[in-house]
């Protein structure tokens, strides 16, 4: 605990704060709030200078070669008289917390490659028929400049195409911390379709995609990304039989509602544009009472897995400034509404 006056001086600087921010904390008392580490100063001046509240930010504190992930709210505090005597800060270190939930996101990660991994050597092995049938037909057409001219064409596209599903997987499979670059949200879901393709196939899974975003830029990590429309589409099969239906789309929502509910999310940003993807199954639906408790950690409807998934993915949303809303019916399946920030860039887009 943290506390200023008014004149910016601390005025209480507790025994855990000084744990957490390596301070000598009967040293800082009495300092002024200009000496404090920036991460830790600015909350606490804004409250101070506004009178606003701040609840629940997440800071980065570093020293050294060391770094404290801490939870911090802020609030005014006042004398009997209701006289403003200054601001107060909570902090919550939670490093530890941050440390597990990167390895779940890692063993999620590698839960779903092997998920996938089947479907991955079906695209593979494709193009390398293609590429043993030239080999074997080599020797006796070789004179024919028509075939050579014809397959030389198509050895090159396939032998780019498992390069392309190679590094797609390499990708994914790497621990990364998110780096949000300017990305289409379209190429990121055609990607992470064409990776359960064979799986669709195999279940009989009818795929239909409904691009109605007529702009689907946004500032992401397209690796991230991937992992978050993968979880979806994996856990939509899995609830589905034979013959079940996975629709993909996207549009462009504008309404007030939106933009607040949103703006609540970004805290300071107030994003005008927002990006909903959603994507639906025709699965066994999710229990009313178990809707609230789907991103819950530990929380599963299935008979196995850890139920650590939906988790990971909801921590990833909102590391992108986005939220996750679900509708579901039993018998009828669930919606799984993804809601990002829409941003138009006149640059050049990077490529997912």
């Amino acid at each position: 605990m943290i506390a200023v006056g008014t004149d910016e001086r601390i005025t209480v600087f507790n025994n855990e704060a000084g744990q957490i921010t390596s301070l000598n904390s009967q040293q800082m008392l009495e300092r002024p709030l200009a000496e404090l580490p920036e991460p830790i100063r600015e909350p606490l001046r804004a409250t101070l200078e506004t009178g606003e509240s701040q609840e629940n930010r997440e800071l980065i504190l570093r020293w050294d070669s060391e770094a404290v992930a801490v939870r911090a709210s802020t609030s005014i505090f006042h004398g009997q008289d209701r006289q403003v005597l200054g601001a107060l800060m909570v902090l919550t270190d939670i490093t530890a917390i941050k440390r597990l939930e990167l390895q779940i996101r890692r063993s999620d990660r590698l839960a779903s490659l092997g998920t996938l991994s089947a479907g991955m050597a079906h695209e593979i092995k494709n193009p390398l028929v293609s590429i043993k049938t030239f080999a074997q037909l080599l020797p006796e057409r070789y004179q024919d400049s028509d075939f050579r001219e014809t397959f030389s064409n198509l050895i090159g596209h396939e032998i780019d195409r498992i390069d392309s599903l190679v590094n797609q997987l390499l990708r994914f499979a790497r621990p990364a911390k998110p780096v949000l670059k300017p990305m289409h949200v379209h190429e990121i879901l055609e990607k992470s379709l064409l990776l359960i393709g064979h799986r669709l196939f195999q279940k009989e899974i009818t795929l239909t995609r409904f691009w109605d975003a007529p702009v689907d830029t946004i500032r992401a990590d397209a690796d991230q990304l991937e992992q978050v429309f993968l979880n979806f589409f994996l856990n939509a099969m899995d609830a589905m039989q034979p013959g079940g239906q996975l629709s993909v789309s996207t549009e462009i929502l504008t309404g007030e509602e939106w933009v607040a509910a949103m703006a609540q999310t970004n805290g300071d940003r107030q994003p005008q544009e927002i990006l909903r993807i959603t994507i639906r199954d025709t699965g066994e639906g999710i229990r009313s009472e178990d809707v609230p408790h789907v991103f819950d950690p530990f929380f599963s409807t299935k008979d196995y897995g850890t139920g650590l998934g939906l988790s990971v993915v909801h921590g990833i949303i909102q590391e992108h400034g986005g939220q996750i809303e679900v509708e579901s019916e039993l018998t009828k399946g669930t919606a799984f509404h993804i809601l990002l920030p829409l941003v138009r860039f006149d640059s050049e887009v990077a490529a997912a």
